[in-house]
């Protein structure tokens, strides 16, 4: 996440918890920054449908900003800058760490960077999401808009899962990080996450822990994880450039380059309600009502028969 050589020596400064899985790292921060900070929390249009109710069951004030214009499949990153310069001070932004859900569409090393510096100068709070950590590009690259905020010495917060980049989906593994100027401050915070942690469910499982810990800490196992990551990341690249090709031929009409250059499991296709609603009675093909589809879930056995049923419905 942060890195080994920023962990020696900077790790007194992160407060860091177990947690059931990301959703539990956001509901915990939710919390914690609802009781010491209370400031609105703008979340990305479109994201994670749970990030609003997550954070609405925090009692936080959420809004948005703009992100993606789903419409015309347009990442909305001048637009974003734009929200963000006008933001009142202290307010708190969640950014996707990597493989933006459901877009695909992420920032630039560059663009972190500039967001690091608007931050800094707006006092605002960066709450990153990451939850496919090496899904987008390799994990260093993945990482390095947290690793930004974490040297930049600013205060942040990261919620982390390992639900899927160790295929551990039901076992709930995540943990929360707490970026803080120096490190008796980062004590005080952990003081205070640990009382609302044991208030909201006192341990966290243990077996899918360990299992993650272990990996983590043998150096054979630790390669042989990335090496299985980089393949499975090879994989849905591949998939998603043939669902994009086979889109394209079917429907010669429409542009695809945004499910073509995305990254992670996720994208959006420009599918109406009652398109989306006939791929569910007539073909038996089920996505979320803003048509996100998860790459993951095709192969070379059913690639075809999904993408004719989209031409079917796209066509009528």
């Amino acid at each position: 996440m942060f890195g080994s050589d920023f962990w020696e020596k900077e790790r007194a400064r992160i407060a860091g918890f177990q947690t059931v899985g990301g959703t539990g790292a956001l509901r915990i921060g939710g919390a914690f920054l609802k009781e010491e900070w209370n400031r609105p929390i703008f979340i990305s249009s479109p994201t994670w449908p749970n990030h609003r109710g997550v954070f609405r069951g925090c009692k936080l004030d959420v809004h948005f900003y703009p992100y993606y214009d789903l419409q015309n499949s347009l990442f909305e990153k001048e637009n974003a800058f734009a929200f963000f310069r006008r933001l009142e001070r202290g307010s708190i932004v969640v950014l996707h760490g990597s493989c933006h859900n459901p877009t695909g569409w992420d920032f630039t090393q560059e663009e972190w960077q500039k967001l690091v510096s608007l931050f800094a100068e707006k006092e605002c709070v960066p709450f990153i999401d990451s939850a496919y950590l090496g899904f987008g590009k390799e994990l260093e690259e993945d990482a390095y808009g947290i690793r930004a905020f974490a040297a930049s010495g600013l205060d942040f917060l990261v919620a982390f899962s390992a639900s899927k980049i160790f295929s551990l989906y039901g076992e709930r593994v995540g943990a929360l990080f707490i970026g803080t100027s120096k490190a008796s401050v980062a004590e005080n915070v952990a003081s205070r996450v640990q009382q609302a942690i044991r208030m909201e469910y006192s341990n966290p499982p243990i077996h899918g822990s360990t299992i993650v810990s272990f990996i983590l800490s043998n150096a054979a196992l630790h390669k042989k994880w990335e090496r299985e990551l980089n393949e499975m990341r090879k994989t849905m690249e591949h998939m998603r450039q043939k669902f994009a090709l086979r889109l394209e031929k079917e429907l010669p009409k429409q542009s695809f380059i945004h499910v073509k250059e995305g990254k992670g499991m996720f994208t959006c296709l420009k599918l109406t309600q009652e398109e989306i609603q006939r791929l569910q009675n007539e073909y038996a093909i089920y996505m979320t009502r803003d048509a996100r589809i998860n790459l993951s879930g095709l192969h070379a056995e059913n690639l075809d028969t999904v993408v004719q049923a989209i031409a079917a419905v796209s066509k009528n």
